[in-house]
């Protein structure tokens, strides 16, 4: 038996006890399905075999299945011998009976079984391989068993000699002459080796079509022919009414795919030359491709031998998806004599279109661009009918300059949307001093004098992008366009530093001056746009390193005078749904939008030994975070805290205090620990809130419940898979059971890692039902009983006395003092309309100490 492949034998070929007649009782035993028996047929060749199928993973499989059989000469490899595909009929437990042989009327080839060589048998489910082969025992030999009633195939009774009937003597009948199926006598005369014709019904015989030279491997049989050359000779023509099959002329392996058996046509042709006719011999048949890989294929392929030569590859075939290789050397018609024609020109200026021709075609040669006027990149020029042509840029090394008075040495203008009047750009390479692409000087104190004037006359704005003035600068340390005013301290700290834009750098001394001032009344003052996966759109940086307490030396300084305006706003380009809800509602300093769709981040804080976000509040929320994910992302979280400390246990990821010292806290190994209690909110009916409290204990228990039944006195309990694995059952846990019914009382008689039995006291035989609550040590956390956390919790405290002597040192006020107020900006120049006063929260006065810089000059701001 061997159930790891899939099938098992339940039954083995039935072996001969004794003798021929028991083996032919045994095959008489099939059943008339197999093949139909009347009085004095034939011993049917068919052999009963028993066996199982199921699926890959051991399950017994049902219904109808293929299943294919072969006959081997071995154990293993070799081709098969005979082979056999039947649709057996597979019960609920996977087995079925089959009659091997029973597909053809005459079953089993005898002949496998005459030389009395071992047999074995392989079976195949279909869609799986092939299982290991196994050994036929005697019954099958005795197959030729059935050629011991005959005489050359031929019964004894066409041997008896019939005696001449004389007067008054009766004939004298055979012991069979009473049968219904005796044979009649044979009589008539026939050619030898030829293959006799019952010629009518009264025994007479004679010669058929066939005939056979040779025995054994050797013989041929020919029709209508009596020098057949092949094992099968046909002279005349043939009708094949059904798939005229051409099989492998064996099974492929892993080194090596097997061809067909082929087709042959043969043509003659006379030869001059020997003067004999020459056999011209043609073969078709299907050859292996892709033997041993993932796509195994074949195509069809043509060979050609003359005269006794074995047919070779022409090489002429046609692949298994209709594609037809021809042999090398095809050729198709044509005329002409010139064999090749080609074409070259210089590949910068043009296209050579059809060379080389060795056929028939078209040699083309046309301009990869055409010579033009216009301004039209790796065109050669051609000049208009003024002598002009355009260009975009031109180099010049020396001075371009006015020749007559009140006349422009440069003059850049256009009206063509999307052009530039004027651009200026420089290459060079040094780094002795900065270079700018386009440089004005003037000397004029005329007011509204300047360096540089550029003007775009276009109005329209219809195509797109216009400009002014444009200026670029490849140099990795250059400026494309530089303002400054005055002498500035900072300007030598970022000169050569990096590659800029448009550099604003201004210094008056007393803190007033702008380096870049951008206005609007409607629109955006400033607008800054980057595409770069890595670099900042906007970059920021105050490089004060004096600052201190009392100074907030601030990169970025944003003021909304507005009681519902945002000063600064982070977002993505679509808002989110909550940002919207939010709009003037109150006043925010700082808001991030993680945006309307995916999984976005308003805020993100971090710090590799400080606090990522730090938020305080004398009235109000420190921190405010909101979240709208419930059709768009559910699983958002409104706030994320990430830890990525290793020391387990010790690190805080979310801490919370109150100002008594209270506090709750999550730790980076998911432990909430509060100085205060756990507890649940829960609604009544009449609209009131009370609280349900958690059940502390000294130890990590989890706990569960469920219910049982005693049978007969007894109850085993399976614990719940998903509840024992988090649980440690190897330690001792407890359960107490509660019955559900009169009985002695319960006990527990015995624990497992994976269950408990719960049995009656006194020897009690009842059936009662029950409860039960099991309470068993946390896994992981089976020795932890009252952790003391006095170390970690005074080094919490150290680190919130740090942060909070850093952020409250200076709020303390004396009585009828000026509120402190933060030097952010400088001081713009006098404005003449009324200026908002800037709204600034108390605790963001206090972190900047107790200076009251001017703001602003105007005299309508109070300070």
């Amino acid at each position: 038996m061997n159930r790891s492949m899939g099938v098992t034998l339940r039954k083995s070929l039935q072996l001969a006890a004794a003798g021929i007649q028991l083996a032919l009782a045994t095959f008489a035993a099939a059943p008339a399905s197999a093949q139909t028996l009347t009085s004095g047929s034939k011993v049917p060749a068919l052999v009963q075999f028993n066996g199982s199928v199921s699926d890959l993973n051991g399950r017994a499989l049902s219904g109808v299945r293929g299943v294919t059989f072969h006959l081997y000469a071995d154990a293993e490899g070799g081709a098969p011998l005979w082979m056999e595909t039947q649709n057996v009929q597979v019960d609920s437990r996977g087995h079925y009976t089959v009659m091997l042989g029973s597909t053809t009327s005459e079953g089993l080839p005898k002949e496998l079984f005459i030389s009395g060589v071992a047999r074995w048998l392989g079976v195949q489910p279909e869609g799986q391989a092939e299982q290991p082969r196994v050994l036929l025992l005697s019954v099958p030999y005795a197959l030729k068993a059935a050629d011991a009633e005959t005489l050359g195939g031929f019964p004894l009774s066409a041997f008896v000699l019939a005696s001449p009937a004389t007067a008054g003597t009766p004939p004298i009948a055979s012991a069979s002459s009473s049968s219904p199926n005796s044979t009649p006598p044979l009589s008539g005369t026939g050619t030898a080796d030829f293959v006799p014709l019952w010629l009518d019904s009264s025994g007479t015989l004679g010669n058929s079509v066939l005939f056979q030279s040779g025995s054994g491997t050797t013989a041929k049989v020919g029709i209508n022919t009596t020098t057949p050359t092949v094992t099968l000779d046909v002279k005349g023509a043939g009708t094949i009414r059904g798939l005229l099959s051409l099989p492998s002329i064996a099974l492929a392996t892993a080194t090596a795919g097997k061809n067909s058996q082929p087709l042959g046509l043969t043509a003659s042709a006379f030869s001059s030359t020997t003067s004999t006719a020459v056999n011209q011999n043609f073969r078709w048949q299907a050859e292996a491709a892709a033997n041993n890989t993932t796509a195994p294929s074949g195509t069809l392929n043509l060979l050609f031998g003359s005269g006794t030569a074995t047919p070779a590859e022409t090489g002429f075939h046609i692949g298994s998806n209709g594609q037809i290789t021809f042999a090398a050397g095809q050729t198709f018609p044509g005329t002409g004599t010139v064999t090749s024609a080609g074409l070259s020109a210089p590949t910068a200026d043009f296209m050579v279109s059809g060379s080389p021709v060795t056929g028939a075609g078209t040699l083309a040669l046309g301009w990869k661009v055409s010579p033009t006027s216009t301004n039209t990149a790796n065109a050669i020029v051609k000049r208009d009918s003024t002598g002009s042509f355009k260009v975009n840029n031109i180099t010049s090394t020396g001075t371009v300059s006015s020749s007559t008075g009140n006349s422009n040495a440069i003059v850049g203008a256009t009206s063509f949307a999307g052009g530039a009047a004027i651009v200026g750009e420089e290459t060079s390479t040094s780094v002795d001093r900065p270079v700018v692409g386009v440089f004005g000087l003037s000397s004029s104190v005329a007011g509204g004098s300047s360096a540089i004037e550029a003007f775009d006359s276009n109005a329209s704005g219809t195509q797109g992008l216009t400009l002014g003035i444009q200026s670029a600068s490849q140099n990795p340390f250059g400026v494309g366009v530089l303002g400054q005013d005055g002498p500035s301290s900072i300007s030598s700290l970022l000169m050569g530093r990096q590659r800029v834009g448009v550099w604003g750098d201004a210094e008056d001394g007393n803190g007033g001056a702008v380096g870049v001032f951008g206005t609007s009344d409607t629109g955006n003052a400033i607008v800054a746009q980057n595409s770069s996966p890595q670099v900042a759109t906007i970059l920021a940086e105050n490089t004060n390193t004096n600052g201190g307490l009392g100074t907030a030396t601030p990169a970025i300084a944003a003021f909304s005078f507005s009681p519902g305006g945002m000063s600064i706003v982070g977002s993505n380009a679509i808002h989110s749904s909550i940002f919207l809800q939010q709009l003037g509602a109150i006043f925010y300093g700082v808001v991030g939008d993680g945006g309307g769709s995916g999984v976005g981040v308003g805020v993100s804080g971090m710090a590799d030994s400080g606090y990522g976000v730090a938020g305080q509040s004398l009235t109000g929320s420190a921190i405010l975070a909101t979240n709208g994910a419930d059709n768009i992302n559910p699983e958002s979280p409104t706030g994320w805290f990430l830890n990525n400390a290793h020391t387990a246990g010790t690190s805080p990821v979310l801490l919370a205090q109150a100002g008594t010292g209270a506090s709750c806290m999550i730790t980076t190994v998911g432990d909430l620990v509060c100085t205060g209690s756990k507890s649940a909110s829960v609604k009544l009916a009449d609209s009131r809130w009370v609280r349900l409290y958690a059940v502390e204990s000294p130890e990590n228990w989890f706990e569960d419940f469920g219910s049982g039944q005693l049978a007969n006195g007894s109850a085993e309990i399976q614990l719940e898979p998903t509840f024992a694995e988090t649980v440690n059952t190897g330690a001792d846990y407890h359960v107490f059971p509660v019955p559900n019914g009169d009985c002695k009382g319960l006990y527990i008689a015995g624990k497992t890692a994976t269950g408990f039995v719960v049995r009656e006291l006194g020897g009690g035989k009842s059936n009662v039902s029950f409860d039960y609550r099991i309470v068993a040590r946390r896994k992981g956390y089976e020795s932890v009983r009252m952790e003391d956390i006095s170390e970690q919790y005074a080094r919490q405290q150290v680190a919130l006395e740090k942060l909070k002597s850093g952020i409250l040192t200076g709020q303390t006020q004396k009585s009828g003092t000026a509120s402190p107020r933060p030097q952010i900006l400088a001081p713009l120049p006098p404005r003449t309309d009324a200026q908002p006063k800037p709204i600034v929260s108390a605790r963001a006065l206090q972190f900047v100490g107790t200076a009251a810089p001017r703001l602003s000059s105007d005299p309508n701001v109070t300070h």
